[in-house]
């Protein structure tokens, strides 16, 4: 093989001058066999070495989509609001026409099935916070009604359970059981002006002639009666 030569162009002043370079030997591996191994124990090395880089890649595959679903970022397709299925508590009295509404909302905005469950999950939550909360208050309301009745003045004090007996006379009397339930099931049935009604109702049945009211003024029609602003 000829040697080959590059003509380096001489400055001013200086005589043309060629410089010989060495031949090309060809290369026949990329990697050089290191001082004392064979080209097969130098094979075996790098199989090795990327049998392991493989591993560390699938690794880090499984550890991106376990975060991807820790973080809920993970894709599900959906082909329609009805596909936003969420399960709620038998207890929780949720919004229906509500929970609708989301579920298009959901869809329009491609939120992914995770994020919208975590969403409802919140509602679900802050629902059941409301009713335990109105569970208090009406416990306390009904607590402090049953106090303002023993202590009223016309039926409580220490003959409240001897006129309690006299208003359950009126119930027996005219309810067919329909507005009792109504009135344990809303609480009412505690009501000092409730009670006090019927009080008054018993103890016109347990009299000859039934008292009117103080100071009443003429007979009032029914009409008259639930609509005071029908006057002539």
């Amino acid at each position: 093989m000829a040697e080959t030569e590059i003509i380096i162009r001489p400055q001013a002043g200086q005589a043309d001058s060629a410089v010989p370079v060495q031949p090309v030997q060809p290369v026949h591996s990329v990697m050089p066999v290191q001082a004392g191994k064979s080209p097969s124990a130098v094979l075996a090395v790098q199989n090795s070495e990327a049998v392991q880089e493989g591993q560390a890649l699938a690794a880090s595959k499984a550890d991106a989509q376990a975060l991807s679903a820790d973080t809920l970022l993970t894709k599900a397709v959906l082909q329609g609001p009805e596909d936003y299925i969420f399960h709620f508590a038998p207890e929780t009295v949720v919004d229906k026409a509500l929970i609708d509404d989301f579920r298009r909302f959901a869809f329009e905005q491609k939120m992914s099935l995770e994020n919208a469950r975590l969403m409802a999950k919140f509602y679900e939550t802050y629902v059941q916070g409301q009713s335990k909360k109105r569970s208090m208050e009406q416990a306390e309301l009904l607590k402090n009604m049953q106090k303002a009745c023993e202590e009223d003045g016309e039926y409580g004090g220490l003959g409240f359970y001897d006129n309690m007996r006299c208003a359950k006379m009126a119930m027996l009397r005219f309810d067919d059981g329909s507005l009792a339930k109504i009135l344990n099931e809303t609480g009412f049935g505690s009501h000092p002006e409730v009670v006090r009604f019927m009080y008054r109702v018993g103890r016109a049945l347990a009299e000859k002639d039934m008292p009117r009211a103080q100071n009443a003024e003429k007979e009032q029609s029914a009409a008259e009666l639930f609509y005071p602003s029908m006057k002539k």
